[in-house]
Formats: C-alpha cells, structure tokens, sequence
C-alpha cells in the first residue's frame, strides 16, 4: 500500500499543517522552506517527492492538467478546522486512490478527475 504523502500550499495555513501532522498524516508546508514560491517550483517538488498538493488556489486545477503532479487537492473551504477535518477525511476515504487525481474538495462532497499528464 503506497502512504499518502501530502505538500500543503501556504495558503492552507501554518495551523492547518500542525493538526495534520498531530494526526500522523506526512505532510509537508511549503512555508516552511519555500516561503513565496511560485506554483510551478511547487509542483516540481511535488513530482520530485511524490506529494500530493493541497491548495486554496483555483489555478492549480489547470497546473495538475497541465503538469501532471503527483496529485491535487483544491479546497473550497476556508475555515481552519474545517479544512484539517476535510483534509483528514480525504486521505481516510481515497487514501492511495487520491494519487493521479485532482480532487475538488467541499465540506460535503468530493468532485474527482483524472489528471492526464
């Protein structure tokens, strides 16, 4: 079974990343190390490491059709807690199913496509 490995955009937020990795889930934040970095430097390291991207960004859906990372996550949610919750759930539910993926991600709901490099 491959792990679900996950890269966190800076605008999922600091917080966000902590009640993860309080979870156990691996997960990387781009504010870490690459604070500012643009998109396409993100979607590099993600193919590198094998991460998923977790994003508040729109224009990562285009990215991920255009590149072919790993995986992406766009969520539309923009509470904190709810985020870690919605995040928690898709990595429980998809898991290693999330990979090739770009997944649209609401409170409520998941709406999934293939990523077609």
């Amino acid at each position: 079974m491959r792990p679900v490995r996950l890269l966190l955009d800076e605008n999922v937020g600091r917080r966000t990343c902590d009640i993860l990795r309080a979870r156990g889930i691996d997960v990387l934040f781009v504010g870490d190390e690459k604070k500012g970095a643009e998109d396409e430097l993100i979607v590099r390291e993600a193919k590198e490491e094998d991460r998923i991207i977790i994003t508040c960004d729109k224009d990562f859906g285009f990215l991920a059709l255009l590149h072919g990372p790993p995986g992406v996550v766009v969520l539309r949610r923009e509470d904190t807690a709810t985020k870690g919750e919605v995040i928690t759930r898709l990595v429980e539910e998809l898991g290693e199913q999330a990979y090739g993926k770009l997944v649209i991600a609401y409170e409520d709901r998941l709406r999934i496509r293939d990523i077609r490099p």
